[in-house]
């Protein structure tokens, strides 16, 4: 199962280099896909538009996404901008696991 792991901070600039990722990702047709968030320090407002960019490309060729998150203040900028009701957003890489399996 690959993961996209985000490390450090994103603001406006990294949001280019996360959604080429996410592109990789689907071009490379992973399967599903979980995007790792719990080495983010911070997640700019400004960065809500590659999580939903890669879920909407994802799903047009069937894949999963579920976003791994940490809590604070990145958490709060997931929940805050109703990222969570678009997407499955858990706390740990099994509940990710699960997820993608229909097990939770």
């Amino acid at each position: 199962m690959p993961v996209l792991i985000a490390i450090g901070e994103a603001d406006a600039y990294p949001v280019t280099a996360l959604k080429q990722a996410l592109d990789y990702a689907a071009e490379a047709d992973v399967g599903h896909l979980i995007v790792d968030l719990r080495a983010m320090d911070y997640l700019d407002g400004s960065c809500h538009e590659a999580p939903v960019y890669g879920k909407e490309k994802l799903d047009k060729i069937g894949c999963k996404m579920v976003v791994v998150n940490a809590s604070g203040p990145t958490s709060f900028i997931l929940t805050t901008l109703g990222l969570d009701t678009l997407m499955p957003v858990v706390h740990t890489l099994r509940q990710a696991l699960r997820r993608i399996k229909g097990q939770l």
